[in-house]
């Protein structure tokens, strides 16, 4: 790890500055002030371990985890059951965001690293996930692709990020099933520079409705939180500017952006 993407990371929990630390032939990221380690695996900081999750975010890590080697195939077919292709929709999705070069960009949720592709080449991307196993396969598909791309493993209720520190944020899915959405919510917009304008996507309740009971691996899981999912418009503060909500894909899924005053 670089000495500049080290000076951005903080303590999830307490957000104090972390330090880089060289050992032998392992690297690590420590809280001087409170002695607490953060491992480095495969080039990958984690903050987050099994053992320290609870509820939802437990339950979907395990979920993912076991499913990430075939995940980017099953969210092809997964656009298809939506009468969509992948690359379509998210480029719509992310057409809302706006990118310059040398912008420093955060993907919550960052999954398998797919959406890096649609992006402008000339960023320095930094991608977040709770799930060890499809940031496993994130980092598989950027050597594959000879992309550069910083990962880190941790809860987007806790960003290990020092404030406004990103010129875009954005999350396309997961949202929905987080154990705190709200928490999550101001965890983006704290991490994002003043006058950034931020995205989240994720499914509405039609989408769930018509596709979720049909997925074996998904279904009953997802299908419990069905009733009321949508855009969070309630968890957005309201010194929040220029709240924009759009459907996609026939009402099955939507977009939010909001930017962050200056």
């Amino acid at each position: 790890m670089d000495p500049e993407t080290a000076a951005l990371l903080r303590d999830p929990l307490t957000k104090e500055p972390l330090e880089l630390v060289q050992e032998a032939c392992r690297q690590f990221l420590l809280n001087p002030r409170s002695g607490r380690c953060f491992p480095i695996r495969d080039g990958i900081p984690v903050f987050v371990e099994p053992g320290e999750l609870g509820g939802r975010n437990r339950q979907f890590r395990q979920l993912y985890d076991r499913v990430a080697i075939f995940y980017d195939v099953q969210s092809h077919i997964y656009a298809f059951l939506s009468g969509q292709k992948l690359g379509a929709l998210r480029r719509g999705f992310l057409s809302e965001l706006e990118f310059r070069p040398g912008d420093r960009v955060l993907e919550v949720s960052v999954g398998t690293a797919w959406n890096l592709l649609l992006l402008p080449p000339a960023i320095d991307f930094y991608g977040l996930d709770l799930s060890w196993g499809m940031l496993e396969k994130g980092r598989r598909n950027l050597r594959r692709w000879k992309r550069e791309a910083h990962l880190f493993c941790g809860e987007a209720e806790n960003l290990p990020f020092a404030d406004d520190c990103f010129d875009v944020v954005f999350q396309l899915g997961g949202l929905n099933f987080f154990n705190d959405k709200g928490k999550a919510v101001r965890e983006m917009i704290r991490v994002a520079k003043p006058g950034t304008r931020l995205l989240i996507s994720d499914e509405n309740e039609k989408q769930i409705r018509d596709l979720y009971q049909k997925i074996p691996i998904l279904g009953r899981r997802l299908w419990r939180r069905h009733e009321g999912l949508g855009p969070p418009l309630d968890l957005i503060p309201a010194e929040m500017e220029h709240r924009t909500v759009r459907d996609h894909a026939d009402g099955r899924f939507y977009t939010l952006t909001f930017r962050k005053p200056r």
